[in-house]
């Protein structure tokens, strides 16, 4: 029997930035965040988290900069009960230390790099414990006036709690160029490939790792015939090959937007 899942998440954010002196930024701001599904999973379940954040940022005058910023945040996986015994939290703490840098090369072209660590911490649960560096880079290239070319690879760890596991380590790379077809209209075509393996089992047996492959492919066109009205259409090609029988798929989707701004 196959079963639909909805899936809705909800975001809320308030970001400012102060000028101190000449290039340096000082920033905070303050968010909240929930996700909520219609089915009952365990991973990637319904939580809620309240987060906190500071950073500070040195603008050069080519355009390149640097960034630091500290992430603290406090979660809640809702609909849950503590059962002593078993090994899913009801609460989790989040530390994220990241470093971004924007580097402006030339007219032609810029690259983006960051480096953070991750921590999430479980105050019943200590088992869930899981910690690491995510990384990645990316360049933009402008091959002639109506072509470019976008390039980025990363790695990732996030929360995944199963009884197998508790946080998926996923690296990406990605393949993306983009014409301008006329003033008003481009086409824009994305490959992406990632490889997602599953770590940190909380229990004390050594269990066999789950791996993932995906392939995603997309081709969109967008038009804007004036500066108030715009369409887009976008065909998808997506598929998983998974380590664990029953989870490979493919999907084909094809979606068609239009947006009037006033």
């Amino acid at each position: 029997l196959k079963q639909s899942n909805l899936r809705t998440e909800t975001s809320n954010q308030l970001d400012m930035v102060y000028e101190v002196d000449g290039p340096w930024r000082i920033s905070a701001g303050v968010s909240k965040y929930s996700q909520t599904n219609q089915q009952a999973l365990v991973a990637g379940g319904d939580y809620a988290t309240h987060a906190l954040e500071t950073g500070i940022a040195y603008v050069f005058g080519t355009g390149s900069n640097i960034s630091f910023k500290q992430k603290s945040a406090d979660g809640q996986y809702l609909n849950r009960v503590l059962i002593a015994g078993t090994s899913f939290d009801t609460h989790f703490a989040q530390n994220i230390s990241d470093v971004r840098v924007h580097w402006a090369i030339s007219n032609e072209s810029n690259a983006d790099f960051f480096l953070s660590y991750f921590n999430q911490t479980h105050p019943n649960v200590p088992q869930r414990d899981f910690s690491g560096l995510n990384s990645g880079a990316s360049l933009n290239w402008a091959l002639t006036k109506k072509s470019s070319i976008n390039i980025a690879q990363s790695r990732e760890i996030s929360a995944y709690a199963t009884n197998n596991a508790n946080y998926s380590q996923t690296d990406r790379l990605s393949l993306g160029p983009t014409w301008q077809i006329s003033p008003k209209s481009l086409a824009r075509f994305r490959q992406e490939w990632a490889r997602i393996i599953y770590l940190g089992s909380p229990g004390t047996l050594t269990l066999v790792q789950r791996s993932d492959f995906t392939r995603d492919t997309t081709l969109a066109f967008f038009w804007q015939p004036d500066q108030k009205l715009s369409f887009s259409a976008a065909l998808q090609n997506a598929a998983r090959a998974s380590s664990q029988s029953g989870l490979d798929y493919e999907s084909k989707q094809f979606s068609v937007t239009a947006q009037y701004s006033y």
